[in-house]
């Protein structure tokens, strides 16, 4: 039986958290999804030191929304190419790692930094980022969806670019 603190469900109504109106709970058909993406400014050392930042500008080119909350979200995925820069190869990395985007209604942009582990994995590899929408695709079938950069080397604690040089502060 529940307590004067809790309701017919047993649960704390205080407890609850409030539902976003704009979560994305269904998938996003295709016909209305579209975003492009470039890169706002290139990688930087992360201030703690412990990865990289890249502002990636992410402009809504579609007629849905697109936001990092809800059951089936948007976010940006990172992934690690593998040989011949291809992500199911060997050392490929498809779900390495995730960025939320904020929300952005049609029309919208918005700059989005990305911050990337200090990884051996990345040794000598690219990344790929690209959108994806959690439990439905990835979207980066063509150039144009897509950003790939690198390689990226690691050098002690630090990351550097190809040539060995430590990206700047």
């Amino acid at each position: 039986m529940p307590t004067a603190s809790q309701d017919a469900t047993g649960t704390h109504p205080q407890a609850t958290t409030p539902v976003d109106p704009n979560a994305i709970d269904t998938p996003i058909p295709d016909e209305a999804f579209g975003a492009t993406l470039s890169i706002a400014r290139p990688p930087r050392m992360s201030a703690s030191g412990t990865g990289f930042d890249i502002v990636l500008q992410v402009a809504n080119t579609g007629t849905s929304a697109l936001y990092g909350a809800g059951a089936k979200q948007v976010n940006i995925g990172v992934q690690i190419l593998g040989d011949n820069d291809d992500v199911e190869a060997s050392g490929g990395v498809r779900d390495f790692m995730r960025a939320g985007l904020p929300h952005l209604p049609q029309g919208a942009q918005s700059d989005v930094v990305v911050t990337v582990p200090a990884d051996q994995r990345l040794d000598g590899r690219k990344l790929r980022l690209a959108l994806v929408q959690e439990h439905v695709r990835w979207h980066d079938d063509t150039p144009e969806k897509r950003i790939d950069l690198g390689p990226f080397r690691i050098c002690g604690s630090q990351v550097c670019d190809a040539a060995g040089q430590p990206l700047p502060n």
